[in-house]
């Protein structure tokens, strides 16, 4: 058979190859592993004792083999999800019982940088007031303890500048998702400041036009029509027509309605600002 196997003569012998064993190690739906052996020309022919000896290592390779696999495999895992957490209006943070991150999706990392009421000092998560702080370890210390399934929380950490606070509720994970056994906890919080929509996904979200997107916005921001004509130099009647027109597409009757409306749309930025 092999005098005339095309790819034999003339890729395996011109090779310098003459004989090949080989197994699979490990085969499932998202992995095939081989493991195979190659006898030069010059070398001596291949032997019982050759196999033998192959056999021998056949169990520990196949065990590192599956261990390499299932390591892809969490790897793949583990992205997707954080992939998913960043989907999350939510900001969340995985720490372990003495408050050491050891995760966090986008919109935690962006209120984090801002410095302003959460942040992590050597590696640690920490609130700026010390008696926010003291709670929050309390907190973590509780929902990492293997004693409870129960989530801690709601509880307000505040912010420098008079600004509304964050509202964190701090969750069990327990030891099963922790390397080494060492138990987790999730924290998830609201970030007040990602809340209101941009122009652009105000016309996504709602159909508006240019001007009207830019109107709402305006308003959002706590302007009032006067304010926003005296800025835009567009007249206050066409700033009403505008404002009729967002009503009518969002759904609603009335300006308060709308800014409660669209204040309570949790968005996250689409990527972290450039130079931070």
């Amino acid at each position: 058979m092999l005098r005339s196997d095309e790819w034999y003569n003339d890729y395996i012998l011109k090779g310098g190859i003459r004989d090949i064993i080989g197994t699979r190690l490990v085969d499932s739906p998202s992995f095939t592993i081989l493991l195979s052996a190659h006898w030069g020309i010059h070398q001596e022919l291949f032997t019982a004792r050759a196999t033998a000896s192959l056999s021998q290592l056949f169990d520990a390779l196949s065990n590192a083999a599956r261990l390499h696999a299932k390591l892809r495999e969490l790897g793949w895992k583990s992205a997707a999800a954080l992939r998913a957490l960043d989907q999350v209006a939510a900001g969340v943070i995985i720490v372990e019982s003495d408050g050491r991150v050891v995760e966090m999706n986008r919109a935690a990392e962006l209120v984090l940088r801002r410095d302003d009421g959460l942040t992590v000092r050597r590696g640690k998560l920490c609130a700026q007031r010390i008696f926010d702080h003291e709670k929050l370890a309390r907190a973590i210390t509780t929902a990492a303890s293997e004693k409870t399934a129960a989530a801690v929380g709601p509880m307000l950490v505040g912010r420098r500048g008079g600004r509304v606070g964050y509202i964190l509720t701090v969750a069990p994970l327990g030891v099963k998702l922790a390397v080494y056994e060492r138990p987790l906890a999730m924290i998830l919080f609201a970030d007040t400041d990602a809340r209101t929509p941009s122009e652009r996904e105000l016309a996504e979200f709602f159909g508006l036009s240019r001007a009207e997107s830019r109107l709402t916005a305006a308003l959002l921001a706590g302007k009032r029509l006067r304010e926003v004509a005296a800025d835009s130099g567009v007249q206050i009647t066409t700033l009403r027509t505008q404002l009729s027109s967002v009503l009518r597409k969002v759904g609603v009757s009335r300006q308060a309605e709308l800014i409660s409306i669209l204040s309570n749309i949790p968005v996250v930025p689409a990527s972290l600002p450039e130079g931070k």
